[in-house]
């Protein structure tokens, strides 16, 4: 569990990016500090998600902005 490895660890959303369809594209930063080291970390996350009726039906994470961003066919953006 992330709680587990990490004392602190905050997202925070940046952008989002609607396709037209299904699929959303959430672009976030993460912060966070190792438990017991103190290391600071920080980065960014990409997660697609795709929704249907009102309903997410299928989450997808990934370690960049520019890996979500080509995984729903929005590489221009990256």
């Amino acid at each position: 569990m992330v709680r587990d490895i990490y004392e602190a660890y905050n997202v925070k959303v940046e952008r989002f990016v609607d396709s037209g369809g299904d699929d959303v594209v959430v672009l976030a930063r993460y912060t966070a500090s190792g438990r017991g080291s103190g290391v600071q970390l920080e980065g960014e996350h990409g997660y697609v998600w795709t929704v249907r009726n009102g309903q997410a039906v299928r989450f997808r994470w990934f370690q960049s902005h520019r890996e979500a961003l080509d995984a729903a066919g929005f590489s221009e953006l990256a």
